[in-house]
């Protein structure tokens, strides 16, 4: 996303190049999810009411603004490495030499496409935790961000699942691809789980 305004790319994603795309624009989703959760924690910092927890919260805080900060280089990198394996199917297939060295190319070039998926999936995860610690210690009149937080990073988590998927099918080595969705379904899970408990906790919080 870099330095563009959110109108310049939401219409770069609507357009007809494929980047940003779904693993680009899951980052972005999970890194305003996790922002929210830090104005929770700058809502709480310096309050009164909260005095006890302000250390705990001024520490959740940076980490919240660390991780929104690191989602954001991931939708990058997520371009970075598309286009990279992009590049890798244009070459020459003429001879058996450059089928080979084609087919190598190809199959260096999925691996940083699934992990980085798999590290925006792991993001989402300590995002929704994040946003828990923020539901239960947090500024209770702006709970409802908290639970946004972990809504948006839930559904950032799904997307990014998907984009693991979509590349694993391509690698040859499925002893390899096997283990990277056993891991991603893992943390899919312990997302959902973590996301609902905390969604559920702030529907009863705010009385619905």
């Amino acid at each position: 996303m870099d330095e563009m305004k959110v109108r310049e790319y939401v219409g770069a994603v609507f357009s007809e190049n494929p980047v940003p795309g779904g693993g680009g624009a899951s980052a972005v989703a999970a890194s305003i999810g996790v922002a929210l959760g830090g104005m929770v924690g700058n809502l709480t910092i310096g309050k009164k009411k909260y005095e006890e927890v302000q250390k705990e919260i001024e520490k959740l805080t940076d980490k919240a603004e660390e991780l929104y900060l690191r989602l954001l280089e991931l939708s990058k990198a997520d371009a970075e490495v598309f286009l990279n394996l992009m590049d890798c199917f244009k070459l020459p297939k003429v001879t058996d030499d450059e089928k080979s060295k084609r087919e190598s190319a190809i199959s260096a070039a999925l691996i940083p496409c699934v992990n980085v998926p798999l590290e925006i999936l792991e993001c989402c995860l300590e995002g929704i935790k994040l946003a828990g610690e923020f539901a239960e210690k947090g500024n209770e009149n702006v709970i409802s961000d908290a639970g946004c937080c972990a809504a948006l990073c839930l559904g950032a988590a799904k997307a990014s699942v998907i984009n693991v998927f979509v590349n694993t099918k391509s690698i040859k080595d499925k002893s390899l691809s096997k283990v990277y969705e056993i891991k991603a379904r893992g943390i899919l899970a312990e997302c959902e789980n973590e996301a609902e408990s905390i969604i559920a906790a702030v529907h009863s919080k705010i009385g619905e």
